[in-house]
């Protein structure tokens, strides 16, 4: 039986494996309230993008209807939830990992993120940062993720402090 192809899985493990620095001229960087992205690499529909997240954010369910993504958890407190499923608890931040004592029990936990699927975070009072590899589909051209976001109810802004500001 022979494997079934995962392109973007597979431009993952080579941008890890080989990392390349392609970082466009035009919006190589995003701020949008309480996230900040910085793109790494663009090429063709192909996309890797640092983000970093203030503490105390909330991130709404939403979903990118042209982007297949797999996050990578990199720092701080992050909770995260997909298709109402909770994938990552703060409470296990506070966890060393099991093999590196005094490093996050949570430091390169993977999550899938389909066109598909609705997602939201919570993050915590140390913010938060993550890899987002992603291939945009349907011909969308990359720019930044919330740029392709469909909120699941109507919420006026795509990410807010806990307190509601």
């Amino acid at each position: 039986m022979s494997e079934i192809s995962d392109p973007l899985q597979t431009f993952k493990e080579d941008w890890v494996e080989n990392p390349q620095f392609l970082t466009p001229f035009s919006t190589p960087i995003v701020f949008d309230d309480n996230v900040w992205g910085i793109v790494l690499y663009r090429k063709d529909e192909y996309q890797v993008q640092l983000f970093l997240v203030s503490p105390n954010t909330i991130l709404p369910p939403h979903r990118h209807p042209n982007i297949d993504t797999i996050d990578v958890h990199l720092s701080g407190d992050i909770e995260f939830y997909v298709n109402g499923i909770t994938l990552m608890c703060l409470s296990e931040h506070l966890k060393d990992h099991p093999h590196m004592p005094g490093i996050s029990n949570c430091i390169g936990r993977t999550f899938r993120v389909r066109e598909t699927d609705w997602h939201s975070a919570k993050i915590g009072e140390k913010g938060g940062s993550f890899l987002s590899f992603q291939r945009w589909l349907n011909g969308a051209i990359p720019t930044n993720v919330g740029d392709d976001w469909t909120a699941e109810t109507n919420e006026k802004r795509r990410n807010m402090k806990a307190d509601g500001n």
